[in-house]
């Protein structure tokens, strides 16, 4: 019994292999990982607080600016896209309920222009179809003020201000001509006919029926700001040096071509499109 407990080879192999283990070189690195951490944990917050350079405070306000630079100009198109596209859908909803009136009314449209109130006016003849609001002896806030019925620069007007003043015009060619005695300046009541069906307009889909109309191009004093009505020279080219037309077959496009006229719109007679209709009811 004696000489196996002295002589139990599996005891001294099992120490000699774990002292095996420890040598000088592992102790080295283990000795140069905690002289590096430590070093680590003393310059790190040194590096953190350490202030910018001036220099370098102005490589990053140039790069800021550089970038600013570029993406700015995209983002003010892409703004102006969006409002010129929220103006094309009100005009096309406007001209759905002009639709709707007119097929109410024996095919025949609401006029262009009359005194405020005028429930015969377009301006308010929409609202039963747009605002479930029947036009009466005068106009609510809510007939006047409607955004719906408006171009979204309506919205940066002061309050008091888009009471009266309106973006969208109505052509007031509709009404007819006759070549002699009418002219679009003449009174409303001049006109012949006074009122125009719907049905009776050989070309829809180049006449126009609504369109954006001159506003902050002219002083605030300027009737144009609360006209109904209008033609192309009224027209308002806020859209990219353009302006949204709602056509008489109730489609919208985006027009430019014409000749420039000051403050607004385009010089008479010089746009592609058909302004006049027919003098016959």
């Amino acid at each position: 019994m004696g000489t196996q407990r002295k002589g139990h080879p599996c005891r001294t192999n099992r120490c000699s292999s774990t002292s095996s283990l420890v040598t000088p070189s592992s102790q080295s690195c283990h000795l140069s990982l905690s002289r590096s951490l430590s070093i680590l944990g003393r310059v790190i917050p040194r590096l953190l607080q350490r202030s910018f350079t001036l220099i370098e405070l102005l490589v990053v306000v140039a790069i800021m600016a550089i970038l600013a630079s570029i993406l700015l100009p995209a983002l003010n198109n892409a703004r102006a896209k969006s409002k010129q596209a929220v103006c094309a859908n009100n005009l096309k909803q406007l001209g759905t309920a002009i639709h709707l009136y007119a097929s109410d009314w024996n095919d025949v449209l609401p006029r262009p222009s009359a005194t405020p109130d005028d429930a015969a006016c377009w301006f308010y003849a929409v609202d039963p179809y747009l605002l479930r609001i029947s036009p009466g002896a005068s106009a609510t806030p809510q007939q006047r003020i409607a955004v719906i019925k408006q171009d979204p620069i309506w919205l940066t007007f002061d309050y008091p201000s888009r009471t009266n003043w309106r973006t969208f015009k109505m052509n007031k060619k509709l009404l007819g001509f006759d070549g002699q005695t009418n002219s679009v300046t003449s009174s409303i009541t001049g006109w012949s006919p006074n009122y125009r069906r719907l049905t009776d307009i050989s070309r829809p889909t180049t006449t126009p029926m609504l369109f954006d109309g001159r506003c902050e191009e002219v002083a605030t004093s300027s009737p144009d700001r609360t006209r109904f009505d209008g033609w192309e020279v009224y027209a308002g080219r806020r859209h990219a040096e353009g302006a949204n037309i709602l056509f008489c077959d109730g489609h919208t496009e985006w027009c430019v071509r014409g000749s420039f006229n000051t403050p607004g719109g385009w010089v008479t007679d010089t746009t592609p499109l058909n302004w006049w209709t027919q003098t016959s009811p």
